[in-house]
This record gives C-alpha cells, structure tokens and sequence, in this order.
C-alpha cells in the first residue's frame, strides 16, 4: 500500500516544455525517475509478476524481466521513428537542477528530450536491479528506506553489486542483449494488441518492431550501459565560463592523461568531488587567470566522470597541445599509488570506446601522459607507469 500511494501521488513521470516531473536528486549526484524505479521495486516485491507475454518466448533472467516493467515499453516506443541514435557518446538527456541545496525544479539540457531522458534510464536501470536485490534476500524485508538510504548513499564503502554510483556496470553485468531485445518487441508487440490505435504501432508489422527492439537494446547496451555516467557542469555547481570558448575541430586525434595533484587526495563522494571540481576551477580561472576549469573531463573515484570544458571546448590542459586532444584528469596525487580499479577502467576503456562510437575521437587516437609533451612530474610515477602498459599509449 505505501508503494502504491507512492506511484500514484508522486510518480508521475513527464516531459513537458524542457523540463522534466517526477524526478530527484539522489545522493550520488544522480537524477532518477521515481515511476519506473517504484515499478520496479513493486514487481520485486510481488515475486516478479508480470502480464501475460507471448508464449513462444524465451525464459528471461530476472533482471531483464524487470527490466522489461521499468524500461522495455518507453525504449521500443522511442526508436520506433528514430533512424539515428543521440551524438553525444551515452543516452538520454541530462539536465539542471534550479539549486543542489534544496531542488525542486529540473530543466533539460536539450528542450526538445524525448521522454527517455537520462533520469529515466537511471530510475529504469535502479528498479530493475534494487527489485532484483528484494527478490534474493530473505524476507521480512527490509523497510524501504532502509534499502534505499543504502543503495543510493553508501557510495564505494557500499557492496560492490548493491550502490546506484555503478549501476551502469551492475547492470551490464547482469543483462542479457538478446533476452532485453526479445523483452523490448514482446512489449510493443503487446501493446499494439492492447491499443490498435496507438499512431506509433498502426501499420507496423512484427518484423519491424523486431528490428526497432534490436536497435533499441543495442543503443541502450553500447551508449547508456556501456558509456560511463557523466555529471554534467551544473551539477557540480561551475561558475560560468569567463569569456568566448574555442569550438574543437572534432574528431580529435589524442587523450592526454593527469593527475591533479592538489587536490591530493582521491574524492570518494559526489559532495567531494562536486567541491575538489569548485576549487580547481577558481584556482584555474582566479589564480591562472584562465576562462575556465583546464581540464575536459575530471574522473572521481566515487564513479562517476565531471565535465569540465568537455567535447566541444578547446581546454588549458596540455600547454600547446589543447587544441589537438582531450585532456582527462583523475583526482587525486598518483605519484606512489593509484586510482581505483573503476576509474581506470573508465579512462582505459569506456570513455574512449564511447567518444569512438560517437565520432568525437579517432579510432587510431593516441594515448600520452601529460608529462611526455610538457617539462612536468604529472600524472605521477606510479600513473604514468601503467599507462605506459595501455592500448593507444605512444
């Protein structure tokens, strides 16, 4: 019953004039769709149970039969017109928040956002995978906000599989591509039989909509699941930039790897590393006197990317080189250590494969170490000694 009054008072999930209802701010700096994660919770907590689907399908895994409540419906819809996928590397949409303190208003980076913004995909994703926890764990069940406070603020001190701040990963993990495509035409296939005259789904013969269900799921395994998960300036509290930025001339050709030094030690948590982004930043443009924060993405070790110029800036980053590579910096002093396991994971592999895939860096792309191009100790002895040990390290 509390899980109903919740869906049925502050669920409701929309899109309307470039701002997004129905969603929060979690913990980690993310924004989730309460609608489909309360879906998802609810069909964990009801064993799974779900509409009568055609009898020639395959047994799903668990997760991609939840998955297939949170998610299926909305990523089937949204490719069914669509012949091309999004241009920045990872799906959906992000957004602001009017303030971090106390929110109450979200608006869409991109005021024409279909209804599968990245708060969706994130609470789709979340239900799946916190009612696949609940279907696992003896029961009496925890109290809901036990698992939540849980999932959404343990950060890396939580269990590995069970913290929203790698859901991405998780949820890879656990995902069956071909079962989730099966999942995705099942669902349109479904609701064209329910609603005959759904504008989408007239006309549409099953074959295609298998077609759009293939689409979609590799779209949502290779851009969303597969990408690291990026807080974008807003949500780290940037100040603006100071001046014109230099548009990139893209795809660029190199990735130039730094530690930042000061701050020293590694930031664990959205609020540190949301504060370590502030400090660079007015160190950069007060001290430095630059227009903005150097760098084009900071990595966090609590999971997450920050953009700092980004894609399309050229960054103070590599001095004489910025114009021809991103500069990319991991938090923390690597002079005798190194970043977790995730965040190198991050830079090794996803976030190049991710800009690839979206035309933003070159497939034979060049991987260097800042102290390689400028007389510098950075990224540290230790840092820069594993890369040395990278695919793409010239």
């Amino acid at each position: 019953p509390e899980l109903q009054a919740l869906i049925s008072e502050v669920a409701q999930h929309d899109v309307q004039n470039g701002r997004e209802y129905g969603v929060v701010l979690a913990p980690d700096g993310s924004t989730v769709a309460v609608k489909p994660l309360l879906f998802g919770l609810e069909a964990g907590l009801q064993a799974h149970s779900v509409a009568n689907l055609p009898s020639d399908s395959k047994t799903p895994t668990t997760v991609d039969r939840l998955l297939a409540i949170t998610l299926a419906g909305d990523l089937g819809l949204t490719f069914l017109h669509r012949s091309q996928t999004w241009s920045p590397p990872g799906l959906g949409t992000e957004g602001c928040w009017d303030q971090l303190t106390a929110p109450r208003v979200f608006t869409l980076l991109d005021p024409q956002a279909s209804r599968l913004t990245m708060a969706f995909l994130n609470g789709a994703l979340d239900g799946a995978l916190l009612g696949n926890h609940l279907s696992q764990i003896p029961r009496p069940h925890p109290p809901l906000s036990h698992l939540l406070r849980e999932y959404y603020g343990a950060g890396v001190n939580g269990d590995p599989v069970f913290r929203s701040n790698f859901r991405r990963q998780n949820g890879a993990a656990l995902t069956s591509a071909p079962t989730l495509a099966q999942q995705v035409w099942e669902a349109l296939v479904l609701l064209q039989k329910l609603e005959p005259e759904h504008l989408q789904l007239q006309n549409i013969s099953q074959e295609q909509l298998a077609q759009v269900a293939t689409l979609a799921t590799k779209e949502f395994t290779e851009a969303f699941l597969g990408c690291p998960a990026i807080h974008p300036r807003c949500r780290w509290g940037a100040a603006p930039y100071r001046g014109h930025p230099t548009p990139l001339r893209l795809p660029l050709g190199f990735l130039y790897v730094h530690h930042t030094y000061v701050p020293a030690p590694p930031c664990t948590t959205f609020q540190s590393c949301a504060a370590d982004m502030r400090s660079m930043q007015r160190f950069h443009q007060d001290v430095r006197k630059w227009d903005d924060i150097g760098y084009s993405f900071v990595v966090g070790s609590d999971g997450y990317l920050y953009q700092g110029r980004g894609w399309h800036w050229v960054g103070a980053h590599t001095r004489g080189y910025n114009s021809r590579g991103f500069g990319v910096a991991f938090v923390g002093n690597y002079t005798g250590s190194l970043p977790n396991e995730a965040a190198l994971n991050t830079v090794r592999d996803a976030l190049p494969s991710c800009a690839i895939r979206a035309g933003l860096l070159r497939p034979d792309y060049k991987l260097l170490g800042h102290r390689q191009l400028v007389l510098t100790h950075c990224p540290g002895n230790a840092l820069f000694n594993l890369l040395r040990t990278w695919p793409h390290f010239t």
